[in-house]
């Protein structure tokens, strides 16, 4: 076990499992600042600031790439114009990096939403999905970026970790239930994962009627909203993929992986999908939420 102190900060990697910052008792990548994890959370926003917010691998970079090409009218990916310089995340890069971005900005966090900073009429753009792909792509995600070392990391290992809340961001029930008093706010839009993989132009014009301006006009232009749509499949975001967020990963070309629904029963046993199930039907009973994800979560389907 290798445990590295500095300030409020323990990088730790008990054996077998990842390594992990602990800043402020909630568990972090390991490459993460303190400091920018503070001035995060009090970060000045502004009503033309708009926040993708989401659980880790919920269809983050989807949103943000779509919400790009709504909103910015020269975004173009380049080297040195990865899609993390045009919309970054804000706990990453810190309260002063992102209080220095031209307005209007295009902000990502999978901070909770008890932390993150004061909104102050921001649109927020929710991405939910359910739990047992989420599952799934993070463990492969968590292989992938360098800093975790745990390149040959074991699956039941990180069924565990995410079942007890013991991986970055905490736990995707957690974090799920703390929004639900928010979702009929005006300026919070929740889009489901598995809504885009079923019918993504749909998804696209809710997102640029939600965000208004120059979004809505690219989605009621047949033209652009068709330009939209083609770069936003899963096949075109597969290509080249060092446009993402190439440094801290092994293999760039494994950050787009596949994009489908249940592709969790390649990897759950009977065992581990009632459990999923058992503790999503207990956070969520008496929610909206508890009727999402039948088909999806269903062992038999």
């Amino acid at each position: 076990m290798v445990v590295v102190r500095k300030d409020s900060v323990i990088v730790d990697q008990p054996a077998g499992e990842p390594r992990q910052a602990n800043i402020n008792g909630v568990l972090f990548p390991p490459f993460f600042q303190v400091d920018n994890i503070r001035t995060a959370k009090t970060l000045e926003t502004f009503p033309d600031d708009v926040f993708v917010l989401t659980y880790p691998k919920c269809g983050t970079t989807w949103v943000q790439h779509i919400a790009c090409q709504l909103l910015i009218e020269n975004y173009e990916l380049r080297p040195g114009k990865e899609l993390f310089k045009y919309a970054p995340m804000i706990e990453l890069v810190g309260g002063e990096v992102a209080s220095h971005i031209p307005r209007p900005r295009i902000l990502k966090s999978h901070l909770s939403a008890q932390n993150l900073p004061t909104l102050n009429g921001s649109k927020c753009i929710l991405v939910w999905r359910n739990p047992k792909d989420t599952l799934i792509s993070w463990f492969h995600l968590i292989r992938n970026i360098k800093g975790y070392n745990w390149e040959n990391g074991d699956f039941n290992v990180f069924f565990e970790m995410f079942c007890e809340g013991r991986i970055p961001w905490g736990s995707y029930f957690d974090y799920h239930k703390a929004w639900l008093p928010y979702l009929k706010d005006p300026n919070v839009l929740l889009i489901k994962f598995e809504e885009m993989v079923a019918d993504l132009p749909t998804s696209v014009v809710r997102i640029g009627e939600f965000l208004g301006g120059r979004a809505a006009a690219v989605t009621h232009n047949p033209k652009a909203l068709a330009s939209t749509l083609k770069n936003s499949t899963f096949e075109a975001m597969k290509r080249d993929q060092n446009r993402w967020f190439p440094i801290v990963l092994r293999n760039p070309a494994q950050f787009i992986r596949k994009g489908v629904t249940r592709d969790w029963k390649n990897y759950l046993s009977k065992e581990q999908s009632d459990r999923i199930d058992q503790m999503f039907a207990k956070h969520f009973r008496e929610s909206d939420v508890e009727e999402w994800w039948k088909n999806e979560m269903a062992w038999e389907g």
